[in-house]
């Protein structure tokens, strides 16, 4: 490859920021760097990092009446940050962590917005297109489909390749396997309309879940990258990322699909534990080495 890729990841609910403070662009503390094993930063990324920072000069401080949900959060966050560092050693690339608001304080689509923000300070630090690759997982991977979208939208290059693993798509949950996988699928079980309601916001009443503005299931994906999405057979939202393969063959995308057989949610982030998620993050990367 001409260009080392860098990969961009929007994590699923822990990757974000909760600021009580009223809505801003994204600052320099919403990217972290995790450099390949081989290389160093490049001047782009330090030009880069500094125009985030003239963007946004007071960083947001972390809330401090945590409460046990948030400290969840937070544990899970370390986590997510280990699996990065470990997909920056399998793909050899530099990873470039989003934080963005999180609902209920922001509802949808805060998170698509910021997701843009970062995308277009990249484009303006001289940072192709082509060398940026999209990965979210769950929420996040509902997330990276509509930040593409919203960048075809607005008529801005596409990034390399998008990567989603177990991606959220259809807020009206209306897929068959959230009923077939109800017992075999280990992820927290939840209401429906509180999901909804602390997605959208308070006038969710008003809106749609199924609205393209929230389910990327329901958008158009023509126009879109090439396309690698993971997900398990044991999961509820598994016809979810069924469904969004077949739009995007419609579309006429270059789209890879692979199912984990009898695997769970987001399962490639238990590589120290499953051979299946450590043989998924080698397709991945072998995918990567092909667009």
């Amino acid at each position: 490859m001409e260009e080392a890729p860098l990969l961009v990841i929007v994590n699923g609910g822990a990757g974000g920021s909760n600021s009580s403070s009223e809505p801003t662009p994204p600052s320099s503390n919403s990217v972290q760097i995790f450099p390949n094993n081989i290389s160093q930063i490049h001047d782009e990324l330090t030009k880069m990092n500094t125009e985030l920072m003239k963007m946004n000069k007071k960083l947001s401080d972390m809330d401090t009446k945590l409460s046990n949900l948030d400290s969840k959060f937070t544990n899970l966050f370390i986590c997510f940050s280990g699996f990065e560092c470990r997909l920056s050693q399998i793909f050899n690339v530099t990873i470039l962590h989003l934080e963005y608001r999180l609902c209920p304080e922001y509802p949808l689509p805060a998170a698509v917005d910021d997701a843009v923000v970062i995308y277009r300070a990249l484009l303006r630090q001289n940072i192709s297109s082509s060398q940026l690759i999209v990965m979210g997982d769950s929420s996040g991977g509902g997330l990276a489909l509509l930040a593409v979208q919203a960048l075809i939208a607005h008529q801005l290059p596409v990034p390399r390749g998008v990567i989603v693993l177990s991606p959220v798509t259809d807020l009206s949950m209306s897929s068959e396997s959230y009923i077939r996988n109800k017992h075999t699928d280990i992820s927290p079980q939840f209401d429906k309309n509180w999901y909804i309601a602390l997605l959208l916001g308070s006038n969710h009443a008003q809106l749609s879940p199924d609205d393209s503005r929230f389910s990327p299931l329901f958008g158009s994906f023509k126009g879109f990258p090439p396309m690698y999405i993971n997900v398990g057979t044991a999961e509820k939202m598994e016809d979810d990322s069924r469904r969004v393969w077949k739009k995007a063959k419609e579309a006429n995308v270059d789209v890879t699909f692979e199912e984990g057989l009898h695997m769970t949610h987001i399962y490639p982030v238990f590589f120290l534990y499953y051979s299946e998620a450590r043989n998924t993050l080698d397709n991945i990367n072998k995918w990567i080495q092909t667009i």
